[in-house]
């Protein structure tokens, strides 16, 4: 029972036998009086104990020389058997070895389970594996482990680490003179390390000094030639990795899928799709962590592009990032995250989650720092915090960054967005100008917003053609099939054909492109429905008394004041008759509004007297869950309420 309990709670009991010396049958007697004594139970071919207790007792029982000796023994019979070990089977092989006291051997296991764990991209268990295998005494093995971990750093995103540590590295192989292959592998890694960085001229030179595994060669090429904005080269690239390793290596295949996917996202939604989707697969089949939890993210990322209301795939590429200790993806994911939350309006949410990212790339030193302190301008911005804007703008602009996309980001994603907030459209369509004017030479970069500029165009009318030019452009330019430009280039011809008096053509275009989801309308949709509501008024065609009613109950909802107050302007304006708050806000009782609560507020209040859970409430009022529990939060606020309960004796006053 002692040699059982130190192979762990479940053992093959040839093993046991073998260790001691016993033949079979004496080593099946000895395990069926365990049995007997209720010790252990059979599982398949194998037994565990009956209770992980039993195995503790028993160990506490061995005394530290029997313990070694045993061990020892243990680790002797399991190494023989030869068989094929995974990342499991070599850590309990070194922790045998380990406590059997020879280091030396214990080292080479741990190290055997960390190259497991990083070809599977679990990279905090390969961390702490490589810790394991430089602390065993007797070691012989100091290179193979700074190698190892400078593949970790370089996996994690962990820049600064990993470049200083393959340097060092570097500098030692090229003067021991004899690691020729190591020394080409190394440069592979380091090439790896300073292209996540952002390093483009030094990787290329690493490059060129690396050989040996040319169809990770291709793979980091590709990668080069993404970074450097050069998609076809990109892909060229890619494609020649997989054709090179096909499946056997799926690794590599789903980088490459992943830069497949990230060259057709400027151009093309669904290609790029289609490509993060393949490498999911690949990487879920193969049981690839860091891959599989990468690709998810990007997948999550598209969601927001292709005008989903749902944060799913992005949590769930988070919480595998931080378990799988890649941080430069769950940095990346939290960018990701404000945007989403921020296209709900959910602030405090969204600027929480940029908090996190700037920390994280600011730690590691990513290059995605400076764009990720541009979008939390825009999250300042939208709080009306303009000099906050200001000032992560210009950090921004201070740090290392790509001219050109930041010259389309900043009006195009900043600016316009927050002159569209307050309702500013002339203001708003002077940023898109200057967006447009700047990916007009810069045609592969994502740029899902575009579509804006045409609407803007269509109702101002400011060039005198109608729009007509700004449609034409958008509707065979690049990323025309981006789900949002598509939506916002149809509410777009439909202003065109009211204009022109094709009122019933106006109706059915706008119908089809119209918000297609349950729950809260994003705010930006929103002001696109507002701009139409204007012409529409103006031409005679469509509700645009319902329109802007809809619009003026979202921005109110949304705490948009100023724009909401344009609205109104608008409607008075049109001739429409304007509540004198926003729609519904009647119900609410005076007390109510005195402390600021919301139609839709009381809406969720009346609902949470009733005792209903959050996920009803979501369900009855077409909200997400968030967005209710945003609510709730707000509600127990405004009322000093400690608790659910406690909202009820605010209801009636």
């Amino acid at each position: 029972m002692e040699a059982a309990a130190l192979l762990g709670t479940d053992f093959d009991w040839q093993v046991v036998g073998a260790a001691l010396g016993l033949d079979d049958r004496t080593a099946g007697t000895a395990i069926r009086e365990l049995r007997r004594e209720r010790l252990v139970v059979p599982d398949g071919d194998r037994f565990t104990t009956r209770h992980a207790l039993t195995r503790e007792a028993v160990l506490a029982t061995v005394l530290p020389p029997d313990r070694r000796r045993l061990a020892a023994m243990l680790a002797t019979a399991v190494d023989s058997l030869g068989a094929e070990r995974d990342a499991g089977s070599e850590q309990a092989l070194a922790e045998l070895f380990e406590a059997a006291g020879d280091g030396a051997r214990a080292a080479e296991h741990w190290l055997g389970a960390a190259r497991h764990a990083i070809a599977r991209g679990a990279l905090t268990s390969a961390h702490e594996a490589l810790a394991r295998a430089a602390a065993q005494p007797g070691a012989a093995l100091d290179l193979d482990i700074r190698e190892a971990e400078v593949e970790v750093h370089a996996l994690a995103g962990d820049i600064p680490r990993a470049v200083t540590a393959a340097e060092s590295l570097v500098e030692e192989l090229v003067a021991l003179g004899d690691e020729a292959d190591r020394l080409a592998r190394l440069r592979l890694r380091l090439a790896r390390a300073l292209l996540v960085g952002g390093r483009w001229d030094e990787a290329e030179e690493t490059l060129a000094q690396a050989a040996g595994d040319s169809a990770l060669v291709h793979v980091l090429e590709a990668r080069l030639a993404l970074g450097r904005e050069q998609e076809d080269l990109a892909v060229e690239r890619a494609r020649a990795a997989l054709e090179q390793v096909g499946t056997d290596r799926p690794e590599v295949a789903c980088e490459a899928w992943e830069i497949l996917g990230r060259a057709a996202r400027g151009r093309d939604v669904v290609e790029a799709e289609a490509a993060f989707e393949e490498g999911f697969r690949l990487a879920d089949r193969s049981g690839l962590v860091l891959w599989r939890c990468r690709l998810l993210a990007a997948l999550g990322a598209l969601d927001i592009v292709q005008r989903r209301p749902h944060d799913e795939r992005l949590v769930a590429a988070r919480s595998a990032a931080l378990a799988a200790g890649a941080i430069a993806t769950a940095a990346r994911v939290e960018l990701d995250l404000n945007m989403l939350r921020t296209r709900y309006f959910e602030l405090d949410e969204a600027m929480a989650a940029i908090d996190v990212a700037i920390e994280m790339m600011g730690r590691l030193r990513l290059p995605d720092l400076s764009l990720a302190l541009i979008v939390r301008a825009l999250t300042h911005g939208l709080m009306g915090r303009d000099d906050a804007m200001a000032a992560d703008l210009a950090a921004g602009f201070e740090m290392p960054h790509d001219e050109g996309a930041f010259a389309v980001v900043v009006p195009g994603h900043v600016l316009g967005p927050v002159a569209l907030a307050r309702g500013r459209y002339d203001e708003a369509r002077e940023h898109w100008v200057a967006a447009i004017k700047a990916a007009r030479s810069y045609p592969s970069f994502p740029f899902s917003t575009r579509g804006l500029w045409a609407l803007l165009e269509t109702v101002l009318d400011t060039a005198g053609d109608g729009g007509a030019a700004a449609r034409e452009e958008i509707r065979n330019g690049p990323q025309a099939t981006s789900p949002y430009n598509h939506f916002v280039l149809r509410y777009a011809d439909a202003v065109a054909l009211g204009r022109a008096g094709d009122k019933e053509q106006a109706e059915r275009v706008f119908a089809d492109a119209e918000w297609p989801f349950p729950g809260r309308e994003p705010w930006m949709e929103l002001h696109a429905r507002g701009l139409v509501a204007r012409a529409a008024a103006a031409d005679g065609w469509g509700a645009p008394e319902q329109w802007f009613r809809q619009v003026l109950d979202g921005l109110v909802d949304f705490g948009q004041t100023e724009a909401a107050s344009a609205c109104r302007v608008a409607m008075r304006e049109a001739g429409i008759a304007v509540p004198r708050r926003a729609v519904g806000s009647d119900r609410v009782p005076a007390h109510l509004q005195r402390i600021g609560v919301t139609a839709r507020e009381y809406d969720v209040l009346e609902l949470v007297v009733d005792g209903l859970p959050n996920k009803t409430i979501a369900d009855r009022l077409f909200l997400s869950v968030r967005t209710v529990e945003t609510h709730v939060a707000r509600l127990l606020q405004r009322t000093g309420a400690a608790d659910r309960g406690e909202l009820a004796a605010h209801l009636a006053g």
